[in-house]
C-alpha cells in the first residue's frame, strides 16, 4: 500500500504514484481512499496480507500479518483476534499502541491515521521484516513499499546518496535505513513514525529494543528441549490447515526443519513442498529425500541458462533495485508456483539465529562496536548507528541482523511477496527472545540447533546429509588455520572458477554469463555510456569486470558484474 499526507494535498501527485504502481504490477485493482489532507492506495486480490479497519476517526491500513493476538487476549482484552487493524486502532484510542506493538509477533508494516488530531502513523515490525519507504520535504509525508512510487511525485528531490551506491557495488547491500536516494528512507525495525499534517513535525519511537531480553541461566540440555518446543510452537502459529501453504525445500537445515515441525504436528497432512535449482544438484536430491520420508508433493523448479535472467528484469523495480539480480533466485517461477500455495514458511535466517551462523566471526558474548563489525561491513561500517541503544545487548549478532540480514537476505522475501505470503518462523519472537538468553556458546558452531533437530526429528536429521557439509547434521567443525590457507592460496592460483563444485550448487551464474544471449545482454548494459555517466556510476564494468570473467574461466567476477548490471 502506498499514500501521501499535506495539508496542501494535490491529487495529481497521488494519482502519479496510482500511475507508477499499475507499471510495476500490471493487472492489480486499487482500492483508494482521498481526503482533504491524505490518499492511500491499497491493492485488492493481492496475494500478501492487506487488512484496514477503522474506529471513530482513526483508520489503520495493514500489510501482512500478527501470529499470536489470540495469546495476547489476555493481557490486552480488546484485540479483536480476527483482525490485526482494529486492534492496533483500538491500542491507538486507549493510548497502549507502544506497549502492544512490543508483545506483537508479526512480519507487518501499518499506517495509522487519526484524522481528528490530523497525525499520520508509520509502524514497523519488531525486526523490520517488511519494507516500507518514506519521503518528507516538511510539507508531506509520501510512503510506499516502493521507492519508485515515491519517486513518481514531481516535486520529489532527486539526489543520490553516493556512499550508499559504493556501498552496494562492494557489499551488494545498502546499510541502516539507507536507499540509493538521499531523503528516501527505509523505516527503521521496532518503530513509529509519526508526521503532523498541519504543522508538518516529525516524531520517532522505538517500542521495543534488543536490551530488553533478559540472560537466563538454564543448562544446555534444559535448553535445546525447550528450544525444540518453541520452534513447533512457532511454525503452528503460522501453520493453518485449510489454506494453502508450502515450503520451499533445499538441501539445508531450516527449510527441512519446517517440513519435520508441519509432519510432527499434522502427521495425516500431505504438504506441499517445491525446491529450485540446476539438473543433478545436491538441493534437489536432499529435498526429494526429505519430502518422500515426509509424503508430500514435491515440485521441482529448474534453473536454465535461458530461464533465469530475463524474468528477474520485472523485479529490479519489485524490490527498488536494492537486490542485485543474481541473488533473486526463484522469482523466476513465482507465476507457476502462485497456483499451487497462496503462503510460504521461510527458512528465513535459520542458520543463523540457531545456528549461529555469524558467531565464528566475532567476539562471544560481547556488544557490538564499530570494530568487532567491521569484518563484515569494511569501510562502510561508520555507516551503522552501532551506539543506538536499540543494540544495546551483550551480542554483536542484532547489528548484523538488521544490516546484512535485513537489506540483503529479506530482499529474497520481497520478490516472494510479488505473488505469495511470506511467514518466517525462525524469527518467532519468543524463539529470539530465548536464544539471546543464552550464552553465545550454546549457538556457536551449530551445537544447540543440531542437538535440537536430532532430538525433535530424528527420522529427518539422523541420516539425510546436509548439502553444506554433505555429512548429517551436527556441529560443525572449526578448519584448523592451515587448512583456511591452503584453499585461500589455492584461490589466488587456479581462480574461484575452477573450486566451483560440480553439481552441489544449485545454480552456475559463472556459466550462464558466458553464454552468447548473456554476453550480447550485458556488453549491451555496460557500453551504454551516456546511462552510465547519468547515473555518475564511473566504474569501467565492460572493460575491468565482464570481459575478464568471459574470457577467463580461472575469473569468478558474477557477484560484481550483476551488481553493476542491476
Amino acid at each position: 500500500m502506498f499514500g501521501i499526507a499535506s495539508k496542501n494535498l494535490r491529487i495529481s501527485d497521488f494519482q502519479s504514484m496510482i500511475n507508477s504502481f499499475e507499471d510495476i504490477y500490471p493487472k492489480q485493482e486499487l482500492d483508494s481512499l482521498s481526503a482533504s489532507c491524505f490518499a492511500i492506495g491499497t491493492p485488492l486480490r493481492f496475494r500478501r496480507k492487506t487488512n484496514k479497519s477503522s474506529v471513530g476517526c482513526t483508520s489503520v491500513w495493514v500489510d501482512g500479518e500478527a501470529y499470536n493476538l489470540s495469546e495476547l487476549n489476555d493481557i490486552f482484552p480488546f484485540i479483536n483476534t480476527e483482525s490485526f487493524a482494529l486492534s492496533l486502532a483500538r491500542a491507538y484510542q486507549l493510548n497502549v499502541l507502544e506497549d502492544f506493538l512490543a508483545q506483537v509477533d508479526g512480519y507487518f508494516y501499518a499506517i495509522l491515521i487519526d484524522e481528528e488530531a490530523g497525525l499520520v502513523k508509520l509502524i514497523s515490525d519488531r525486526y523490520g521484516m517488511r519494507m516500507l519507504y518514506w519521503y518528507t520535504d516538511g510539507a508531506k509525508l509520501i510512503f510506499s513499499p516502493n521507492v519508485l512510487d515515491i519517486l513518481s511525485v514531481d516535486d520529489v528531490e532527486l539526489e543520490l546518496d553516493r556512499e550508499s551506491i559504493e556501498c552496494f557495488k562492494e557489499l551488494g547491500y545498502v546499510l541502516e535505513d539507507n536507499t540509493f536516494l538521499d531523503n528516501i528512507k527505509l523505516i527503521k525495525p521496532a518503530s513509529i513514525v509519526t508526521f503532523g499534517i498541519e504543522d508538518s513535525e516529525f516524531s520517532f519511537v522505538r517500542y521495543w529494543k534488543w536490551s530488553q531480553i533478559e540472560k537466563n541461566p538454564i543448562e544446555f540440555e534444559d535448553a535445546v528441549n525447550t528450544l525444540g518446543e518453541l520452534f513447533l510452537a512457532a511454525v503452528e502459529r503460522r501453520y493453518r490447515v485449510e489454506e494453502k501453504i508450502g515450503v520451499a525445500v533445499s538441501g539445508g537445515l531450516d527449510s527441512r526443519a519446517i517440513v519435520a515441525a508441519i509432519s510432527k504436528l499434522h502427521p495425516d497432512r500431505e504438504g506441499f513442498g517445491y525446491t529450485f535449482g540446476v539438473q543433478g544438484c545436491e538441493d534437489i536430491k536432499i529435498a526429494d529425500q526429505v519430502l518422500k520420508r515426509a509424503g508430500w508433493h514435491h515440485e521441482t523448479y529448474y534453473f536454465t541458462q535461458n530461464n533465469w535472467l530475463e524474468s528477474r528484469l520485472p523485479y529490479i523495480d519489485v524490490t527498488s533495485g536494492l537486490l542485485d539480480m543474481k541473488h533473486m533466485h526463484g522469482c523466476e517461477f513465482l507465476p507457476d508456483l502462485s497456483k499451487h500455495i497462496n503462503i510460504n514458511l521461510n527458512g528465513y535466517a535459520g542458520d543463523a539465529i540457531l545456528g549461529g551462523g555469524f558467531l565464528n566471526k566475532v567476539p562471544w558474548d560481547t556488544r557490538a562496536s564499530s570494530e568487532n563489525i567491521k569484518r563484515f561491513f569494511g569501510k562502510f561500517t561508520h555507516m551503522i548507528d552501532v551506539e543506538d541503544d536499540y543494540y544495546d545487548i551483550e551480542c554483536v549478532e542484532p547489528v548484523i541482523y538488521m544490516n546484512r540480514v535485513r537489506r540483503f537476505t529479506a530482499m529474497g522475501s520481497v520478490c516472494g511477496l510479488h505473488y505469495v505470503e511470506q511467514r518466517k518462523p525462525f524469527f518467532d519472537n519468543r524463539i529470539v527472545e530465548f536464544v539471546f538468553s543464552l550464552p553465545d556458546s550454546y549457538r556457536a558452531n551449530n551445537r544447540i540447533y543440531s542437538e535440537m533437530l536430532k532430538r525433535f526429528f530424528p527420522t529427518y536429521f539422523l541420516d539425510i546429509p546436509w548439502q553444506k557439509t554433505g555429512e548429517v547434521v551436527g556441529e560443525i567443525k572449526v578448519k584448523p588455520l592451515y587448512i583456511k590457507v591452503y584453499y585461500r592460496l589455492l584461490r589466488m592460483i587456479i581462480g574461484d572458477g575452477f573450486l566451483h563444485k560440480e553439481n552441489r550448487e544449485f545454480t552456475d551464474y559463472p556459466n550462464w554469463l558466458r553464454s552468447d544471449s548473456s554476453i550480447a545482454f550485458f556488453s549491451k548494459i555496460f557500453t551504454c555510456e551516456a546511462e552510465i555517466e547519468k547515473r555518475n556510476i564511473k566504474s569501467d564494468c565492460f572493460g575491468s569486470l565482464f570481459l575478464p570473467h568471459v574470457k577467463n574461466l580461472k575469473i569468478d567476477n558474477s557477484n560484481e558484474v550483476l551488481r553493476m548490471a542491476t
